[in-house]
C-alpha cells in the first residue's frame, strides 16, 4: 500500500488513479527506474568496498 499524496489514505500499489480523491500517480518511466537501480547498485558497491577495506586494515 501507498499513502496518496492529495488526500492522505491508502491505495494499492498498483492503483493508477487514487479511488477516493482521484489524483493520478504519473508513471514510472524505464529511464527512472534504470537511474534508480544505478543509485542502489553504486551504493551498494561502495558500501560493500568501504567495509572491505575496513576488514583489511
Amino acid at each position: 500500500m501507498r499513502e496518496c499524496p492529495s488526500c492522505a489514505l491508502p491505495v494499492e500499489e498498483e492503483a493508477e488513479v487514487c479511488p477516493y480523491c482521484g489524483y493520478e500517480f504519473p508513471a514510472a518511466s524505464p529511464v527512472h527506474r534504470a537511474v534508480a537501480w544505478l543509485m542502489i547498485l553504486l551504493l551498494l558497491g561502495s558500501g560493500l568496498y568501504a567495509l572491505w577495506a575496513w576488514l583489511l586494515r
